[in-house]
């Protein structure tokens, strides 16, 4: 009866390792796809503010062209959208 609960206990104890590595890479895969879908999402996102600001400040240029237009006595100036 002993060599049996040794048995089981050896085995119980094989069978937890096993299980440790296994959540172990698991939480490493995990770890790293995140990471890589979060540098992916912040590239993203910069870009498209870049790209959105860019489009503001070409605007406003537009703008401050007609503006500027205005000022001068440019009655026929215009911004066209």
């Amino acid at each position: 009866m002993g060599t049996d609960l040794a048995e089981l206990d050896a085995a119980e104890t094989a069978d937890a390792h096993r299980n440790s590595d296994a959540a172990r890479d698991t939480y490493a895969v995990s770890r790293t796809l995140s990471l890589i879908v979060l540098v992916i999402g912040l590239v993203l996102a910069l870009r498209l503010g870049l790209l959105a600001a860019r489009r503001i400040v070409t605007s406003l240029g537009r703008v401050k062209a007609v503006c500027d237009a205005l000022a001068a006595n440019d009655l026929v100036a215009a911004f066209r959208v």
